[in-house]
């Protein structure tokens, strides 16, 4: 089942909500994308208590509480495929489904994530706000503290903007002490920030991640300063960068990183 249209009375898809309960459907993609001058769709609660779901797709809704308070509660021993993608003001998920294979999360918000199961996550977490909200120390913290915990992560996107000099990068850069998590791809586009910030902020990142398969996108020639952080990163054999064709992606491929105790074994 798929919802494509928005501009429908809220009523008609709280009844197709309650039929889809009502005839235990397996699977619902319900995916409303945005239109000028319409309201975004309230998602009732009661769609999480479909206990015959095995994947369930949310895009494009908010959820039925107020926005700071909203958690997302799933209990389904069948279900196997979660995705939620781009659902507002979203604050935590929790997650009894031990049969769940795949978790795909792809938003502006860092929500807390409590799951049972042992599955793949792929995120995406999108910081580029046409509106110019960029992200500020708080985001930053809050991504430090989502990476560190969340060591389910395959692939993980990160679309960020900021300003310059935010105490919150160089915290993020000392985030951690112990061995990076390695995740199947890991793509990236930063936007803004100096260059001094924008090394600060993928220093802090590799400290927490790695991967062999690093793709980052360079939308315009004035990230050519960007595009010097990794020359010189692969000056230093931690890297190879590739630029192909005018729009300017650096393809990345980092080895197995190794803890540096140089500075700690000499006392600076």
């Amino acid at each position: 089942m798929s919802l494509l249209d928005a501009e429908g009375s809220d009523s008609l898809l709280d009844k197709w909500i309650g039929l889809v309960i009502k005839n235990r459907v397996i699977e619902l993609d319900f995916d409303v994308p945005p239109c000028r001058n319409v309201r975004m769709y309230t998602l009732s609660q009661i769609v999480f208590s479909a206990t015959s779901l095995t994947i369930l797709k949310l895009g494009g809704c908010k959820l039925e509480h107020p926005a700071d308070t909203i958690r997302i509660s799933i209990s389904s021993y069948q279900l196997k495929v979660l995705k939620v993608l781009f659902c507002s003001n979203l604050r935590a998920i929790d997650v009894d489904s031990p049969n769940l294979l795949l978790f795909n999360y792809s938003n502006e918000s860092i929500p807390t994530i409590s799951m049972n199961a042992l599955c793949s996550w792929k995120v995406s977490l999108n910081k580029i706000d046409a509106n110019g909200n960029a992200a500020d120390t708080l985001w930053f913290l809050r991504l430090k503290e989502f990476l560190g915990l969340s060591n389910q992560i395959k692939d993980l996107a990160l679309y960020v903007e900021w300003d310059d000099d935010l105490l919150g990068l160089y915290e993020f850069r000392n985030s951690s002490t112990s061995l990076p998590c390695e995740v199947g791809n890991l793509s990236l586009r930063l936007i803004g920030g100096s260059f001094s910030s924008r090394l600060a902020w993928l220093d802090g990142l590799f400290r927490l991640y790695y991967s062999k398969n690093v793709v980052v996108k360079l939308m315009k020639e004035a990230d050519i300063k960007f595009m010097e952080i990794n020359i010189l990163f692969s000056r230093r054999g931690r890297y190879q960068a590739v630029v192909q064709g005018s729009r300017l992606d650096v393809f990345l491929y980092r080895r197995r990183p190794v803890l540096d105790q140089s500075s700690n074994s000499s006392g600076k």
